[in-house]
């Protein structure tokens, strides 16, 4: 999914939990934020396309070396986990003083930390998963590691019901 999703879901969360503090709903009122709980959504929720696609392009203008590219993989790698909680804050922030009243920026109390952290984490764990990556050589590994992704996706989903409230 998207970092931009990920946070107009934060948004419409905020807005949403807002509206029950202050009583029953209101007509014109914004719905419900919708979800879907099937397998595919909660496996891909929190995968930031955006770096992901930047992270292909990357690789994909540097060519097929396997030298080269494990190298400008990594460094490519490195720089996407420290920027994807940046975007995915710069996301947010943008979409909340949108959504806010007077353009008020988010203070750390509505920030989702639970969404930039799981973003990043999803980050760290598919971007070696990607076929071809140059990362690794062994076939069995790589099938290895892209399991392992399968998993933390799995648990992500799962860890959010923790730490997500609920409007």
């Amino acid at each position: 999914m998207s970092l931009a999703t990920l946070a107009q879901q934060a948004v419409d969360r905020l807005a949403a939990r807002r509206l029950s503090a202050a009583g029953p709903a209101a007509p014109g009122a914004p719905p419900a934020v919708p979800t879907r709980d099937d397998a595919l959504s909660s496996l891909a929720k929190y995968i930031p396309t955006e770096m992901v696609t930047l992270y292909l392009f990357g690789l994909s203008v540097y060519g097929t070396d396997a030298d080269r590219t494990g190298k400008y993989a990594l460094t490519l790698y490195e720089w996407l986990i420290a920027f994807t909680p940046v975007c995915f804050w710069l996301i947010f922030a943008a979409k909340f003083r949108a959504a806010a009243p007077g353009n008020a920026w988010p203070g750390l109390a509505d920030v989702p930390w639970f969404r930039l952290i799981a973003a990043t984490a999803a980050f760290v764990v598919w971007a070696p998963a990607v076929p071809k990556s140059g990362f690794i050589a062994n076939a069995a590994l790589a099938m290895g590691i892209a399991f392992f992704a399968l998993v933390v996706s799995t648990f992500l989903s799962l860890l959010e019901r923790l730490f997500e409230p609920r409007p």
